[in-house]
């Protein structure tokens, strides 16, 4: 028995000893890793400070564009369910309630009601008396504080994915490029996918990256790149199709490009994306009946896409705009009422009525190809917009526009002429980029439908400029 003992004692002595030198380990690691990006940590310190004052200062005292659906949908979530047994609404996925449930428990919110302002169309929570509460800001505070260790982790993961392709100051560029960009910075104060979805993007980016790269096939990168991805999909449902896009044609680009060996590495993760999905789809087909059912809102949005009538260009248009304007009135009026009141199976069914009653109309392909055309402009410049909503953004959308649009049409040329000498995870990501930016001017497109994937964009851009071109400054002494 003593020896057993003995035995039993000197086991634990020894596993402590080896846990303490792992721990030590670590911690040296990470002091290292600290020690050696200073600039990177300082920067993103400096970023989440500017968020902070960004959200005190900015933060709307009421819930405004796409927060009231996310809002209801963590608070949903804190009930057990996502969405209502009786009105099955998948506007958006569950990604980002998921990430916003844990605290609306902890500090006990208790909005179980929202109301739609039937003047302005807006959602507003209301008080005792039914108006709308005041100082909502304050209570809504630490949801939108939840932005900046969002934002902060995804700088860092882009960071490192672009790292893993280009020098570290190229790296550094790329980081604060997709930070201060303001297609970013205008969402950063409010309960918006914008905020999180680089982040799961930049994730995905760094271990897709990693097992790109790896000797060895690695289950565990596969793993976190399929779960990040999975986790974009159900935040932006339009990942969902890339997934599988990208699973069926990664292994084409792999043995067309002679990436025989790396076709696992390259595959694999989407198929773990949409294993993780299960849940999810099997939710919506629970509720819907629909098999791979992502969301049932794309049929509104191809309603408006394929819009026939004369001074309009295919944007999406909110109800209280359509009675706003006489002509869009008379167009659109009585049938999106119609839809509004059905239950959401039934809505998304007369939406399609719509659809194909567009596609019917005389004129119908002049029509598509202008809309299409304005769908290209508008998601980098956010114009033209249907009817009077048709005004210019002010110069710094339009710059900001211009810039990442130059920097796309240039690093594409070079892309294309050094094709051979460009990065196989380089293409893998323009891959996934490519069938996302297609889908997404498959329907009214804004700029802010870029964030996703301004890291690849970004840092495709970098590696261009770093990696397959040279520029040379010389100046001559003057005669």
């Amino acid at each position: 028995m003593a020896t057993q003992l003995e035995t039993l004692r000197s086991g634990v002595v020894n596993f402590a000893t080896q846990a303490q030198l792992f721990v030590e380990a670590k911690k040296g690691i990470l002091g290292e890793i600290m020690e050696r990006e200073k600039l990177l940590f300082r920067t993103v310190l400096g970023l989440s400070i500017f968020h902070l004052l960004l959200i005190i200062f900015l933060s709307p005292d009421q819930l405004l564009n796409d927060e009231p659906r996310y809002f209801s949908g963590a608070n949903n979530l804190t009930k057990g369910y996502f969405v209502e047994e009786k009105l099955p609404d998948f506007t958006n996925g569950p990604g980002y309630p998921m990430l916003l449930a844990p605290v609306m428990g902890l500090l006990g919110f208790e909005f179980d009601r929202m109301i739609q302002d039937p003047d302005t169309f807006e959602f507003y929570v209301p008080g005792e008396s039914g108006e709308p509460l005041k100082n909502l800001k304050w209570r809504l505070l630490p949801l939108r504080l939840l932005n900046i260790p969002f934002l902060a982790i995804g700088y860092l993961a882009i960071y490192f994915a672009s790292k893993l392709l280009i020098p570290s100051r190229w790296a550094l560029a790329v980081m604060l490029a997709m930070a201060l960009n303001p297609f970013q910075l205008r969402w950063v104060p409010m309960i918006m996918t914008e905020n999180v979805t680089p982040m799961l993007f930049g994730l995905f980016a760094w271990a897709y990256i990693k097992g790109l790269q790896a000797k060895s096939f690695s289950w565990k990168l596969v793993i976190l790149a399929g779960l990040a991805f999975a986790w974009l999909a159900m935040t932006r449902t339009m990942f969902g199709y890339v997934a599988l896009g990208a699973l069926l044609s990664a292994p084409v680009l792999c043995l067309i490009d002679g990436y025989r060996e790396k076709l696992k590495a390259a595959t694999i993760p989407f198929v773990a994306a949409l294993i993780f999905c299960i849940p999810y789809l099997s939710y919506t087909h629970h509720h819907t009946g629909k098999v791979f059912c992502w969301a049932t809102n794309g049929t509104e949005l191809l309603y408006w896409i394929t819009s026939p009538h004369e001074g309009e260009y295919g944007s999406w248009l909110q109800e209280k705009w359509v009675k706003g304007d006489p002509l869009l009135a008379e167009n659109h009026l009585s049938f999106i009422q119609s839809a509004s009141e059905l239950p959401p199976i039934e809505r998304e069914e007369r939406w399609m009525e719509g659809v194909k009653k567009h596609l019917e109309s005389e004129g119908v392909e002049k029509a598509l190809v202008r809309n299409y055309a304005a769908n290209l402009c508008r998601v980098f410049f956010n114009v033209p917009r249907s009817r009077k909503f048709e005004n210019f953004p002010k110069l710094v959308w339009a710059l900001t526009g211009f810039v990442v649009f130059l920097g796309m049409a240039g690093a594409t040329i070079v892309t294309l002429w050094k094709w051979r000498d460009v990065h196989m995870a380089i293409k893998l990501l323009l891959l996934c980029f490519g069938i996302y930016f297609c889908g997404v001017l498959l329907l009214p497109a804004e700029p802010r439908y870029l964030i996703p994937v301004f890291p690849a964009i970004f840092l495709w851009i970098a590696y261009v400029l770093s990696q397959l071109v040279e520029v040379r400054v010389s100046f001559r002494p003057v005669t």
